[in-house]
């Protein structure tokens, strides 16, 4: 599917909450996407030539279950070159308007902007919340993101993982006058974000953001730090390599601070024309000799076929009663 192959009418489908747009090659989306206001999930994956991206995971007008969305752009490089990381957790979260708990996103990039404010190697980390964090007003939730790789793209992988509030309580024992430390855990969040098969062929970027709706029952008490993990897969699939992680506690004036940061790179760029050229053979690793069959899912494409204009099409009509009948 190219550039304006995306049928217009596809906003009146008001109630869309799942949207696959991956393996095609248009360069940009229709800004009437931003009409689909339950939208939850869209799925860009391998649309090499994509290069923006309108804020389509806008505030929800009815009541999801699950009240989170998540945007997927796994080897989507050219869209991560023109919009960094930050830009993308910027916009959807002046979207949200705190409508959602939590928002999660993938893209290429091989480096955590310094605007998390702390960063450590390996896949856990934890901050400190400041007192009394629930009652002030320009508190705006926190987010977190890490590097990871995928090394062996045959398998099914997952990431994400537990999520923690601690909170620590101090005394003194009454038979020795020692002091001891309680830590007391309440879990905000276990959720994974399932890859389904999909080959992740460089370094990409994890986001996960949480909102003060996830966070607010959990902070009554003092000494609390947040803590995630991003590599606590479930036993029946592996996890991703995580290399990295950061965190950034958000306010109110981070929305109008957050620029385009120089920092994020992507490691793909010096060789993006060599990419597109090899992307219909080989969408694995240099090693790689031929594509990796998947099986159809709710939440994959088969490169063999990907989506078509006709069949979205046909879709569209027999949803909005115009045209059921034509094969």
């Amino acid at each position: 599917m190219g550039e304006g192959d995306i049928p217009s009418d596809i906003s009146g489908l008001s109630s869309l909450k799942v949207l696959y747009l991956n393996s095609n090659n248009f360069t940009s989306i229709a800004a009437s996407l931003a009409r689909l206001s339950n939208l939850q999930y869209l799925g860009v994956c391998n649309c090499r030539e994509l290069e923006s991206l309108p804020v389509v995971l806008k505030r929800k007008t009815s009541d999801w279950k699950h009240n989170w969305s998540y945007f997927l752009a796994i080897n989507s490089y050219r869209l991560a070159e023109n919009m960094s990381p930050i830009t993308l957790l910027k916009t959807h979260i002046k979207a949200f308007a705190n409508s959602r708990k939590r928002f999660d996103a993938v893209i290429p990039g091989n480096e955590i902007p310094e605007w998390f404010s702390q960063q450590r190697g390996g896949s856990v980390i934890e901050i400190p919340l400041p007192l009394n964090i629930q009652n002030d007003s320009q508190w705006i939730g926190v987010a977190f993101c890490c590097i990871f790789g995928d090394d062996d793209g045959s398998k099914i992988k997952v990431i994400g993982g537990p999520t923690y509030i601690h909170s620590r309580y101090s005394g003194q024992s009454s038979s020795n006058g020692s002091v001891f430390q309680v830590k007391n855990s309440r879990m905000v969040d276990s959720s994974f974000l399932n890859f389904c098969g999909r080959r992740i062929t460089k370094d990409h970027l994890f986001l996960r953001y949480f909102s003060p709706l996830s966070l607010k029952d959990k902070c009554e008490t003092k000494n609390l730090s947040l803590e995630m993990s991003f590599q606590s897969s479930p036993k029946r699939y592996p996890s991703v390599k995580v290399k990295k992680c950061g965190v950034r506690i958000m306010y109110e004036k981070d929305l109008e601070e957050i620029k385009e940061l120089q920092c994020h790179t992507i490691q793909s760029s010096p060789n993006l024309e060599h990419i597109h050229h090899h992307s219909t053979e080989n969408d694995g690793s240099a090693g790689s000799t031929s594509p990796v069959k998947r099986k159809r899912d709710i939440d994959v494409e088969t490169e063999e076929e990907g989506p078509h204009p006709k069949r979205i099409q046909n879709f569209l009509n027999f949803i909005t009663g115009r045209s059921g009948k034509k094969q």
